[in-house]
């Protein structure tokens, strides 16, 4: 990871730093963002950094802040990309973005919601308490965090305790104790498709 990728996305190394200490596991963080990547460019670069990067066992997705002004289908496409490249691998969506922003993408954030309920997928929709409390949102007059798709450290860090809280519960209900995996796909691939269904 540059400095440029811990600045921003600082809720993943957060939460990687609690995985290893509650699990007493090695876990290796991959970060794929790239600044202002929305998801078609993902799925355009995904299939030559994943198979580079060897075994995955659980995908992030945080695209939705910079899939503002995108087109709604290339997260769909994304997800399939995805499904594609691992039959294992768990997706779990988080959406975030400037509760400035969001107000103004409410189809785009229905169509988010949308697609990763229709692949039955876990999620972390941080969007509407963004809008209810605006202060959950911190930005940071120093470095300008904030102000666009970036909160401050103190937003990584609540997002990160959030998820931290969520798959620690998770684990003491179900798999303390046996070898279940964590946030198994309970949908194969490949389903019907969200959004085509909705064109067609």
């Amino acid at each position: 990871l540059d400095d440029s990728k811990l600045f921003v996305c600082a809720w993943l190394v957060r939460l990687k730093y609690w995985l290893m200490n509650v699990s007493s596991s090695k876990v290796s963080l991959l970060n794929f963002c790239a600044r202002a990547s929305d998801s078609c460019r993902h799925m355009d670069r995904l299939p030559d950094l994943w198979h580079s990067a060897g075994d995955i066992d659980l995908v992030f997705l945080d695209t939705f802040a910079n899939d503002l002004r995108g087109t709604v289908l290339c997260f769909e496409i994304l997800i399939r990309v995805i499904f594609e490249l691992s039959t294992t691998a768990a997706i779990f969506g988080v959406l975030i973005a400037n509760p400035s922003l969001v107000i103004s993408a409410q189809n785009t954030l229905k169509s988010h919601r949308a697609i990763l309920a229709h692949y039955n997928l876990a999620a972390v929709d941080f969007t509407d308490i963004m809008l209810n409390h605006t202060w959950f949102w911190e930005v940071n007059p120093e470095t300008k965090l904030g102000k666009f798709s970036h909160p401050g450290w103190r937003t990584q860090q609540l997002i990160a305790d959030v998820l931290s809280n969520m798959m620690g519960r998770y684990w003491a209900a179900c798999c303390s104790h046996g070898s279940q995996r964590v946030l198994r796909r309970t949908m194969p691939a490949p389903a019907p498709w969200h959004q085509l269904q909705k064109i067609e």
